[in-house]
């Protein structure tokens, strides 16, 4: 038996719930807490646990886990959603665990399985945990039998779902987000993720408190929160917190198709340029972008006079209208502050999902890969030195910018690529020193990406850099590392596959077989690559 001292306390239990105050039906997981956590510890296995759980983050485990059995006891629909929706893009009902005997909506060992390994692989930073390890086995079934003695007795904590559902007339912006909030930060199921993530944020800004006076930290936190709401996504499937909300709501809830058509959040700088009775109105200052702002979304708008002439603010669009959103704050007119604006790559791209759907996007990539091509010789990657990147960059703009000026006069013509540009490219039979290399991708969807240091992924005859015993390293970079798109990954394996040494290894097939879903749980912002190009 474990010491007193090493008891699961419910702060620990409530650090997995919406809600700060203990409910009637905490003090019964609690207990059911403490003999999960027994169990664990007296199972042989648990040593091979304890290798990737430090002693102080067991605990946030056990109530991890535990909220599963809770979730399903409770009805609140979180576990299920995730099920169903893998099932829908799959075909199965979970990643790499037979699923032939499997009860729904029911506990299974098969889930228990599968969340050990998600919480250690989101607890990992460095390190990824294999899913087809005994000890995660083994741990699982030792759950499963505590669990399967307190199927029938368990009690439905009651006080849980209203915070996972909304009423289907609801309209507030505020109050639609603050379900999202509750789905990626205050449920147990995203907790070793988003909301630890959220965390880690909130760190930093405090670990910077110094820059800032004091009456403005809790504005910034306010501010980090409400846009995290948004950006995040989940390593389970990759989706954000509005896209949960429709998943855990149902497609036929009056409000599905509202939260799926919620906007990314914009902080930026904008004009103020009046108001009307609804609405105030605000011009981007980096894009000329015009957004009437409802006057819904703002308990006090006596400050939007005529004495303010630009503000920093960070706006949503919900139900086709734009709402207030984090931060809002007066600043004094500059003009080399308009310019800088007008001139930032980032407040640029603040706006950059409203021409998504812009065909123009798609024929200023197309221009750029056709340029890639007739740079490289129609390879889409290339390898070489480190420090070439930026003329080569340089050296690609250069050629599309004359592309682009031809194709207006009408001349399709494509500049002669220059000898130092060809010099660059030119391969060598001679094997070199990775730490030095480099390669460039064209990515049809996003454009060019580059990577150092993990050339040995790409066994190409025209990869001067390649080291066999570097290569499996560097594969797991390309796959995990969400520095990498997914399309890299797929050219990677669709072109050198048989001639990788990690997938010789029969053991490795589930990574084959699961790769979609492994790309969307290490990539889960970047799985969904945007353009990253502008338009103004």
């Amino acid at each position: 038996m474990f010491k007193n001292k090493d008891r699961i306390y419910i702060k620990d239990w409530l650090f997995f719930k919406p809600y700060n105050k203990q409910v009637l039906t905490d003090s019964y997981y609690l207990q059911l807490s403490n003999k999960v956590k027994q169990a664990i510890l007296d199972c042989k296995s648990s040593s091979l646990l304890l290798e990737y759980l430090p002693k102080a983050e067991v605990n946030y485990f056990v109530c991890f886990i535990t909220a599963y059995f809770e979730d399903l006891i409770s009805e609140t629909n979180l576990w299920n959603t995730f099920v169903r929706e893998h099932r829908l893009l799959y075909g199965t009902t979970l990643p790499f665990y037979s699923t032939n005997e499997y009860y729904e909506e029911e506990i299974n060992q098969e889930d228990i399985c599968f969340l050990i390994w998600y919480y250690l692989n989101s607890y990992q930073d460095d390190t990824i945990v294999f899913p087809n390890q005994q000890f995660i086995l083994d741990i699982a079934n030792t759950i499963y039998q505590v669990f399967d003695k307190n199927w029938e007795t368990a009690p439905a904590n009651e006080d849980l779902k209203p915070y996972y559902t909304i009423d289907k007339n609801e309209n507030d912006y505020y109050v639609t987000r603050g379900l999202i909030d509750n789905i990626l930060f205050g449920s147990y199921l995203f907790n070793p993720d988003t909301y630890r993530k959220l965390i880690e944020s909130e760190e930093d800004i405090l670990l910077d408190k110094h820059d800032f006076e004091m009456d403005q930290i809790f504005p910034l936190l306010n501010e980090n929160r409400a846009s995290c709401t948004h950006k995040f996504h989940t390593k389970l499937l990759s989706l954000k917190g509005n896209q949960w909300a429709v998943k855990i709501l149902g497609d036929n809830h009056k409000l599905a198709k509202s939260f799926s058509e919620l906007s990314d959040k914009i902080t930026g700088l904008f004009f103020y340029k009046g108001q009307d009775e609804q609405n105030i109105f605000l011009e981007h200052i980096a894009t000329e972008k015009k957004f009437n702002l409802t006057k819904k979304s703002i308990d006090d708008y006596t400050h939007f006079n005529n004495d303010l002439k630009v503000i920093l603010i960070g706006i949503v669009n919900w139900q086709n209208e734009w709402w207030f959103s984090g931060v809002y704050s007066p600043v004094e007119y500059n003009e080399d502050l308009i310019l800088k604006e007008k001139n930032s790559i980032e407040s640029i791209m603040q706006v950059a999902f409203l021409d998504e759907e812009n065909p123009k996007i798609k024929e200023i990539l197309s221009g750029q890969f056709i340029v890639f091509k007739h740079i490289t010789n129609g390879k889409q990657i290339v390898f070489l030195e480190k420090d070439k990147l930026n003329e080569f960059v340089n050296g690609f703009n250069n050629i599309y910018n004359e592309y682009v000026d031809s194709l207006e006069k009408k001349k399709k013509k494509l500049k002669e690529i220059p000898h130092d540009l060809i010099k660059l490219l030119s391969s060598t039979n001679q094997k070199l020193d990775e730490e030095d290399s480099a390669f460039v991708f064209f990515n049809p969807l996003g454009g060019i990406e580059a990577g150092v240091n993990v050339n040995s992924a790409f066994p190409d005859e025209d990869n001067p850099y390649y080291n066999y015993n570097e290569s499996t390293d560097d594969l797991m970079s390309v796959l995990s590392s969400d520095q990498f798109s997914r399309e890299l990954v797929h050219y990677c394996l669709n072109n050198y596959k048989e001639k990788i040494p990690y997938f010789s290894n029969n053991r490795n097939t589930f990574m084959i077989e699961n790769l979609d879903f492994l790309l969307r749980f290490w990539k889960k912002e970047r799985y969904h690559t945007k353009p990253a190009v502008t338009i103004k």
